[in-house]
C-alpha cells in the first residue's frame, strides 16, 4: 500500500484522494504524507495516532491539545510545548 501510495503523491495526487481511493494511514504515512495532509484529508487524530505520528506532529498538523487527549496520547502537556 505504502510503495503505490507514494508513487501517486509523487504524481500529486492528494491525501485526500487518496483517502478516498481507500488508502489507511499507515499507507499515507510510509508513503511520505504529513499529519497535517492527513488531517486536511478528513483523518482523525486517533487515525494517525495509530499509524504512528507523534503528539508533536499531530499537534504541528493543528490538532488540539484536547483532540491529542481523546486519541489517547497522555502528560501532552509535559511532553509538548502547548
Amino acid at each position: 500500500g505504502g510503495y503505490f501510495a507514494s508513487a501517486f503523491q509523487d504524481a500529486g495526487v492528494s491525501a485526500g484522494e487518496l483517502k478516498d481511493a481507500g488508502f489507511s494511514p499507515p499507507d499515507l504515512k510510509y508513503a511520505g504524507f504529513s499529519g497535517k495532509e492527513l488531517k486536511d484529508a478528513g483523518y482523525s487524530a486517533k487515525e494517525l495516532k495509530d499509524a504512528g505520528y507523534s503528539a508533536k506532529e499531530l499537534k504541528d498538523a493543528g490538532f488540539s491539545a484536547d483532540q491529542l487527549k481523546d486519541a489517547g496520547y497522555i502528560d501532552i502537556h509535559q511532553k509538548i510545548a502547548i
